[in-house]
């Protein structure tokens, strides 16, 4: 019995029984891509302003966390909100040049 099953396991991989046809064809559709000619001037542009405004974002970022922090440690809300309008008016004198010139 173990002879033939000896048998077996050598002859089968050689035989074509055991062989199974492994050729896939691969095909891939090309598909027409649309490119803009004015791409490169366009992200120019575009970095040019985030290099401008970027900054800015992150002052704000510190402020906010700051004042965060100091209107979590008021308790009434009136005088949250009286904190609240007065931070805003500040920080749009600081930034109102630097808004505008952005817009030119």
């Amino acid at each position: 019995m173990r002879l033939m099953i000896l048998i077996i396991l050598f002859i089968l991989p050689f035989s074509s029984i055991g062989q199974v046809d492994t050729l896939i064809k691969r095909e891939q559709e090309v598909v027409a891509v649309h490119v803009d000619r004015n791409f490169r001037q366009k992200y120019r542009r575009q970095l040019a302003l985030l290099r401008r405004t970027y900054p800015l974002a992150l002052r704000a970022k510190e402020i906010m966390i700051a004042h965060d922090a100091e209107i979590e440690a008021i308790e009434k809300k009136r005088k949250r909100k009286k904190y609240g309008k007065k931070s805003q008016k500040e920080l749009e004198e600081e930034f109102e040049y630097l808004i505008k010139d952005l817009y030119i």
